[in-house]
């Protein structure tokens, strides 16, 4: 038994050492984003072969950067394949023997299963690759995934959480005094929680009003005006204060009076996404736990969420500069927060499974070996999963303009990022995407 409990650890040891640090991964990709790293070793389709979510979503993003629209959604059809295969479709051994090697190590040595939230992105953003593709026929095929999804959301969700919370709770049940233990440790990991998630707003019904606001655009831009008005109208009694908002959505109404002679004026529709939205870092707690009527304290590491600086804190165009639509922190605050208790639960189960072993091995190790090599294992293995789709903004606002046939738009310090002529009879989107000061990418959609 001593030699298959210290080559089980000296296997976990190895197999670790050639685990990536997911938080230097994280600056990497962040680091290619505000570069513009587009290179072609790092845009190949294989590199998304391996924890295919997470790289996939990445790289998508950073193929979007680069506008190699066609390699970005070729990355985000990998993505969402996954998240069909590898996430939906597991069948209950799937499932469970996931679950087991999460608790036995953590969460990073499966692949990355993504938040709900993101599967939203990444069928308005496959649109708008699509638009600026000039295909609308497959654009509306994604606006239409992304809008179902968001419809969708609530009964999935909870369903999850449910369903995640009932397994572990069953599972620390069957040991009454290691439950005692789970239960009284609860207080300080939420005060903690309480503290590092402060900053944040969570929002229960998880609506992203982004999602939507894009895709009435859209519709609107594919002359489908009565499905544009009716997503607008959602949109905008979300938020009757939003003056950019009830603008656009008086304009929107006009189209669906209309039958034949539409307005000759055409509008330019500006779209600002700011920064980096929250990523996750890690924080440890030490904790007592009994085990056996011994009294032993673990180290236990959890993931927070940590809020990033804006890149500029409005843009301006025709002396009217742009509202905030939505902040994306709060989209994904709501889902951390939501998905919480069954995270604590499973981090904890996982702490106490791999210090019950330590302290087995200990009990029958006289030389010490192998409790060091358990012990060491242990540490290592004790990592939180912070793997994130790292592109996402912070924030995102809006502003519409009449088209003049001319479009200049400044940052908020009034120096110019954007200036170009424009068709005076098209709609426009100029979506202006700055990761941080003077890291600019603008997209520009014309109308069909």
């Amino acid at each position: 038994m001593k030699l298959f409990y210290s080559c089980f650890y000296l296997f976990i040891l190895l197999f670790l050492s050639a685990c990536s640090n997911h938080a230097n991964v994280n600056l990497s990709y962040e680091k290619a984003f505000v570069n513009k790293q587009c290179d072609e070793n790092t845009l190949t389709l294989k590199n998304a072969d391996k924890d295919t979510i997470y790289t996939g979503l990445n790289l998508a993003s950073l193929a979007r950067v680069c506008k190699d629209y066609e390699k970005s959604n070729a990355f985000f059809d990998k993505a969402e394949e996954a998240y069909k295969y590898d996430v939906d479709l597991q069948n209950g051994l799937q499932k469970a023997t996931r679950n087991f090697s999460e608790i036995l190590l953590n969460d990073t040595i499966n692949d990355y299963q993504g938040y709900f939230y993101e599967r939203i992105m990444l069928n308005t953003y496959k649109g708008l690759n699509y638009m600026s593709l000039g295909d609308f026929k497959n654009a509306r095929v994604e606006f239409n995934r992304a809008l179902y999804r968001q419809d969708r959301m609530k009964e999935y969700f909870y369903d999850y959480i449910q369903k995640a919370q009932e397994e572990y709770q069953k599972e620390l049940q069957k040991d009454k005094k290691t439950y005692a233990s789970f239960k009284q440790n609860l207080n300080p990991i939420y005060k903690q929680y309480d503290n590092l998630l402060s900053t944040f707003s969570a929002n229960k019904n998880y609506t992203n009003i982004y999602a939507s606001y894009l895709s009435a655009l859209f519709f609107f831009f594919d002359k489908d005006y009565i499905k544009a008005y009716d997503l607008l109208k959602e949109v905008a009694l979300s938020d009757v204060k939003n003056k950019q908002l009830q603008k656009q959505f008086q304009v929107f109404e006009k189209f669906t009076h209309l039958k034949t002679s539409f307005p000759q004026q055409k509008y330019i529709f500006i779209i600002y996404e700011d920064g980096f939205s929250a990523t996750k870092e890690e924080f440890d707690l030490t904790l007592p736990f009994v085990f056996n009527d011994n009294l032993a304290n673990i180290s236990v590491a959890f993931a927070y969420l940590k809020s990033r600086n804006a890149s500029y804190k409005f843009l301006q165009s025709q002396d009217e500069k742009t509202q905030n639509l939505i902040y994306f922190d709060d989209i994904i605050a709501s889902e951390f927060k939501t998905l919480l208790p069954s995270m604590v639960m499973k981090t904890l189960a996982s702490s106490a499974l791999k210090t019950s072993i330590n302290l087995a091995i200990a009990n029958n190790d006289s030389s010490g070996f192998l409790s060091f090599i358990s012990t060491v294992s242990t540490a290592l293995i004790n990592k939180a999963d912070l793997r994130m789709w790292q592109a996402l903004p912070k924030s995102a606002s809006i502003l519409m303009l009449k088209n003049e046939g001319l479009v200049k738009i400044y940052n908020d310090k009034e120096k110019i990022i954007f200036e170009d002529e424009l068709e005076k009879d098209k709609n426009y989107i100029v979506l202006i995407r700055s990761f941080v000061p003077n890291s600019n990418i603008i997209y520009k959609i014309k109308e069909k």
